[in-house]
């Protein structure tokens, strides 16, 4: 909403978000080390997807960032934190809010 104070209908213009206005920094406290006998031999691969449970009985998705004979360590940030996200902004028109 920032980026269109000031365009008129008809114009474009690139705008960088930096992550503090987007989906923040990566964050260490949200790697996980989980033991490696929890997962089933063979199937887990790093930057795969998976599933993990939460303490409170909800699941989690997070992404393999290690895996090695005694742990699986689960990155649960999100994807896009820590960068910055670029777009490019067309405003079309302008019309009063009914």
């Amino acid at each position: 909403e920032e980026a269109i104070v000031g365009m008129k209908p008809g114009t474009t213009k690139t705008v960088i978000l930096p992550p503090s206005k987007t989906f923040g920094e990566r964050r260490d406290d949200l790697f996980f080390p989980l033991p490696r006998s929890q997962f089933p031999q063979d199937t887990i691969i790093v930057g795969e997807l998976i599933d993990i449970p939460a303490p409170d009985g909800s699941t989690l998705t997070g992404r393999v960032r290690l895996v090695d004979d005694y742990m699986v360590v689960v990155d649960l940030n999100n994807p896009l934190a820590g960068h910055e996200l670029i777009y490019e902004i067309s405003l079309l028109s302008i019309e009063q809010a009914s």
